[in-house]
């Protein structure tokens, strides 16, 4: 979405939803509005519709390792136990280390980018198992469970950081815009497609979010330029898959009867991009 859309956009559309939350008058005019003050106001956003879980206090995002709050977030996530092997491995200080530069890396690499990523996101968790992975639920947006693989690089992090951050600012614009026709219908074996990274067949929410995920992706790597990654599949392989999701859901009867216009134009402009970044590889090569 920071790529498909900009950042000013993505800015408005957390500006909308959050209105009503900010403190002063004064802050309510986007020309007076700082980051610092529409944090706070989407930090009391989500602490009053999710009254169960104690949201931070401060614009930075909050990584919680071997924290007693995790217990509250495993559940949402429908995280199981740990076993005594992961526990070793969750208590290892690689992991919070890895996080915190990539982190820090990713504030140097791209202002703007590391500033939608502090705004969206309040809580990065890790909870680890076996399978390395990363998720975001609608449930509550804004928190990203994250569980590294003992191989990931920095870039591998940051990717799953922009990965779970497009969900969340997806969440928000189907608040702002609605993006289905239907929410019961959504879930409807009929409107199975294809996945736009890993080609599983998923219902059409799904599918619709891993398209513009991909895009993201690809545009991401345009300037991050990762080194064999060892998360998410190279490059051509995504590119291959997007398109290939992208075909499903278009096959799919009635789509249009399913996805708003809203939805249809992010599908439609997270296509284009999939196939310019495909142009560009074909050039480049």
């Amino acid at each position: 979405m920071y790529f498909l859309e900009g950042f000013e956009k993505a800015l408005k559309t957390i500006y909308l939803i959050v209105y009503p939350y900010l403190e002063l008058e004064s802050t309510r005019e986007k020309k007076n509005l700082t980051c610092k003050a529409l944090k706070k106001a989407y930090l009391s956003y989500l602490g009053n519709k999710h009254k169960g879980i104690l949201f931070p206090s401060t614009l930075s995002v909050e990584f919680l390792i071997n924290d007693p709050r995790i217990d509250v977030l495993k559940h949402i996530f429908k995280l199981p136990d740990h076993d005594k092997e992961s526990v070793v491995y969750y208590e290892s200080t690689w992991i919070k280390e890895l996080l915190a530069h990539a982190y820090n890396y990713l504030r140097n690499f791209d202002q703007s980018l590391f500033t939608l990523f502090e705004l969206s996101t309040s809580i990065v968790f890790t909870f680890v198992s076996h399978v390395p992975g990363s998720e975001t639920v609608s449930a509550v947006p804004s928190i990203i469970h994250i569980n590294p693989g003992k191989n990931w690089s920095n870039s591998d992090v940051i990717e799953v950081f922009i990965h779970e951050m497009t969900h969340t600012l997806l969440f928000l614009d189907e608040q702002r815009y609605g993006h289905y026709k239907s929410l019961d219908a959504i879930n409807h074996e009929k409107y199975y497609a294809l996945t736009g990274i890993l080609n599983k067949k998923s219902p059409v929410y799904l599918v619709l979010h891993s398209i513009i995920v991909a895009s993201e992706l690809l545009s991401l790597r345009n300037t991050l330029r990762p080194i064999a990654p060892k998360f998410h599949p190279n490059t051509v392989t995504i590119i291959a898959n997007a398109k290939r999701s992208f075909d499903s859901l278009c096959n799919v009867t009635s789509i249009d009867e399913i996805l708003l216009p809203r939805a249809l134009e992010l599908l439609s402009k997270a296509y284009q991009n999939i196939i310019n970044h495909e142009k560009k590889l074909f050039i480049d090569q």
